[in-house]
């Protein structure tokens, strides 16, 4: 779906997702990770974050290729090795870095994306969509219940929140 929506934007459109079978009805050039961050000045990540892809972008990735990169980031910002991350934006590695997802939720005035012109902030709006609105609503109403019923909802929206809230 990402790639049908930046088509029209970028002619020549890569994707690197494991678990699309190669051969498969598939209209767009299948590649791996390395490749497309080498090849590619224009790259939308979308993966999940967790213990597999934890790091996943580290140093080896980001000096493989364009310098400046665009990289819109709507997984969590954790995919990336942060440690990493902070050494490239301080040696102007990206032209445009979009972050859905920030390492800490909410995040204050002093956090270090916030110190770099290149960084755009969105507020964990990409996981937005009909079917997301549906979802959001029933996990609401369960949350309502499961409030009423134990004392605390099941899902939280933010992460840490649990943590912070005073449960008596």
């Amino acid at each position: 779906e990402i790639a049908k929506r930046m088509s029209p934007f970028f002619g020549r459109i890569r994707v690197c997702d494991p678990h699309i079978v190669s051969g498969s009805e598939f209209s767009y050039e299948l590649t791996d990770l390395d490749t497309l961050l080498r090849e590619c000045s224009s790259i939308c990540y979308a993966a999940p974050w967790n213990d597999s892809t934890n790091g996943i972008i580290d140093d080896r990735l980001l000096n493989a290729g364009h310098n400046p990169l665009n990289f819109v980031n709507l997984a969590d910002l954790r995919v990336f090795n942060l440690e990493d991350l902070k050494n490239a934006l301080s040696t102007n590695r990206f032209r445009m870095l979009a972050i859905d997802v920030p390492d800490v939720q909410p995040i204050g005035p002093d956090h270090w994306l916030l110190q770099h012109d290149e960084v755009i902030l969105t507020p964990h709006c990409a996981y937005f969509s009909e079917e997301s609105e549906i979802e959001l609503r029933t996990r609401a109403v369960m949350n309502i219940i499961s409030w009423k019923l134990r004392g605390s909802p099941d899902t939280f929206s933010v992460s840490g929140w649990n943590d912070q809230y005073d449960h008596s």
